[in-house]
């Protein structure tokens, strides 16, 4: 693990340089060399990716996103094996947030941090398809909040969906009202978000909708995720998290933030879809697996979240400092109590 906690490291190290552009460039190459070209001891996801590659590479009907299907495909039949797939998705996702952060970013390499240290964990390196998914979605709802296309907005969704299906509820985003943070919108979630905690205390679950979603897809994955869990290897999820609590913990000093300034509509955004990712853990705490799916992917907006922080505070050095103790918190948990990742080593 020594590798990962050096580039964490030197990332933190670096975010406190004047010029950071170059940097930024340097670093994003590197993890999209380390995401490509990483071996399938890395992750625990790989060697069922590689699974479904052939799977979908070989059965037309095989249950997955098309756009998955159709690289498989290529991968397969052109040139001859899997390690097309992780190339491009890794191009595709990396590349896309490098965009994302070099437009949106008050802090280049923070942003960076905060990627390295949660998103590139659980989606780069781990679920690919999310991955780009969220990529996609991330750059879609940033293009929406500055010249408010919805057509070109809905289209970016539906191709994101052909990536991971959960792409599709970013159409909450068109529900949104993209010029504040109001104060009627706190309080509703603050209830919404008590009500959700009591309705998982007595155990009423939300998830039983999803039986009435005449897809067969959805069917298909809706069953997945209850036979996982109702496996042997069962672990309820831990709703009071430490994870959990930091995220409802930046929610809070979120909406301090939007109260104290005047936010641009992206700010407004990315605030919003971030204060769904906990409430969205909750609500769907009956079914381990695709709560922490959800709730991750809207968590992706912290890469842009979190880096605005500290223009809340007058000692800014300070507040940075803040934001890199919360990115480690999140590395710690990822890496050394989860264990998501082994040791890295490459093709």
């Amino acid at each position: 693990m020594f590798l990962y906690l050096t580039i964490f490291i030197c990332i933190s190290i670096l975010s406190f340089l004047p010029n950071q552009k170059y940097v930024l460039k340097v670093i994003m190459f590197f993890l999209l060399l380390m995401c490509a070209f990483r071996s399938e001891f890395v992750d625990r996801d790989y060697t069922n990716y590689i699974t479904l590659i052939f799977e979908s590479a070989n059965n037309l009907f095989y249950p997955i996103e098309p756009s998955f299907k159709l690289i498989s495909f290529i991968a397969v039949n052109i040139f001859n094996g899997y390690y097309f797939v992780f190339i491009v998705f890794a191009l595709i996702s990396v590349s896309l947030k490098y965009n994302i952060i070099k437009k949106s970013s008050p802090f280049l390499l923070l942003s960076v941090l905060v990627y390295y240290s949660n998103t590139f964990i659980l989606q780069d390196l781990t679920q690919i398809r999310a991955g780009v998914a969220g990529a996609i979605v991330l750059y879609s709802v940033l293009q929406y909040a500055k010249n408010k296309n919805i057509i070109s907005f809905v289209m970016l969704i539906l191709l994101a969906s052909t990536f991971h299906i959960t792409a599709l509820l970013f159409f909450i985003v068109l529900a949104f009202d993209t010029n504040a943070v109001s104060s009627r919108y706190i309080f509703i979630y603050y209830l919404t978000l008590i009500v959700a905690y009591c309705c998982s205390y007595i155990g009423i679950n939300f998830l039983t909708l999803f039986k009435y979603i005449p897809s067969s897809y959805v069917q298909y994955k809706f069953n997945d995720y209850i036979s996982q869990s109702q496996g042997a290897d069962f672990v309820p999820v831990n709703i009071f998290s430490v994870m959990q609590i930091l995220h409802l913990f930046i929610v809070g000093l979120s909406f301090v933030f939007s109260r104290k300034r005047i936010l641009p509509r992206e700010q407004v955004l990315i605030i919003k879809i971030y204060s769904l990712s906990p409430l969205a853990f909750i609500i769907l705490s009956s079914m381990p697996v695709f709560s922490l799916r959800i709730s991750e992917f809207f968590a992706i907006s912290e890469i842009i979240l979190l880096p605005s922080l500290p223009l809340l505070f007058r000692q800014i050095k300070f507040a940075k400092l803040a934001v890199i103790g919360i990115c480690f918190i999140m590395f710690y948990i990822n890496i050394y109590h989860l264990q998501i990742l082994n040791e890295y080593s490459t093709l």
